[in-house]
């Protein structure tokens, strides 16, 4: 009987309909960490400002201001660095070779390093287009014949002065050497002392030439190629304003003509 009922249930329960399947899940989608980075948008195109001439410009016109743009004066700042860089300076001590001149010597060396220091000079400078004019030529663009003449002759005045006091220091390095000749060829002491005394003379009379004539000359150098040993910065701005206003009357340009070239936002 067990069997019987046994039997009679596993033929019912295939005769039951299967379950279906559970339908697969889509797959999840991955974390926001893990997802590729959008592209970035393409970086927008810098801003142009187109400079459109005048409708009115003619030839000429373009003519009167491209002479106008390389003959107007200009002045600018200008920022000078001088120094920098470093020196070595060594030395030593004792006897490199030895009692017997071989190899085994004693002493020392030591080295020092002596940085040299940065200096900064701010100041201006003249320019005709893209040309620096040094203070001469300046005054002589600006028509300024009496000042012109007045700092070359301080220009020439400075130079013979430094030419005076290095002529005393050619003398002196003369007498040095032949005071060194005179002593080497001395017989008694008195040529001795003699010539000893030349040569320190001879010596003092160098250093003071050099020393001297440097001075007057550094004044020439500065006044030939440094305006504002000259002139003020007001002073050379007005000449430089009175010589560009002239020239752009020759040229027959108004003022709104050059405008945008005396502040820099246009040229033609």
């Amino acid at each position: 009987m067990k069997a019987i009922a046994l039997l009679l249930f596993a033929a019912a329960a295939a005769a039951q309909p299967a379950e279906p399947a559970p339908a697969a899940s889509p797959a999840a989608s991955p974390p926001a960490a893990e997802r590729a980075p959008a592209a970035a948008p393409p970086p927008a195109a810098p801003l142009a400002i187109p400079v459109t001439p005048p409708a009115a410009l003619s030839p000429a016109k373009l003519t009167a201001l491209r002479t106008y743009k390389n003959e107007r004066l200009v002045m600018r700042d200008e920022l000078e660095i001088t120094g920098g860089g470093y020196s070595v300076v060594g030395g030593g001590w004792g006897n490199p070779y030895g009692p017997w001149g071989g190899p085994w010597g004693w002493g020392g060396q030591s080295t020092v390093v002596l940085p040299q220091p940065t200096q900064v000079n701010r100041g201006w400078a003249l320019y005709q287009g893209k040309s620096r004019l040094d203070p001469l030529r300046f005054l002589a663009v600006t028509g300024q014949a009496d000042l012109r003449a007045s700092l070359e002759e301080d220009i020439r005045t400075y130079r013979r002065r430094g030419a005076v006091w290095f002529s005393v220091a050619g003398v002196g390095l003369a007498g040095i050497l032949g005071g060194m000749v005179a002593l080497d060829m001395a017989t008694t002491r008195d040529q001795a002392v003699l010539a000893n005394r030349v040569v320190l003379g001879s010596t003092a009379g160098a250093a003071v030439g050099l020393v001297a004539g440097s001075f007057p000359r550094a004044r020439s150098d500065r006044l030939a190629r440094d305006p504002s040993a000259t002139l003020s910065a007001a002073e050379a701005q007005r000449l430089a304003d009175a010589h560009n206003d002239a020239l752009r009357a020759e040229l027959g340009l108004a003022p709104a003509d050059v405008w945008a070239l005396e502040v820099g936002e246009g040229a033609p």
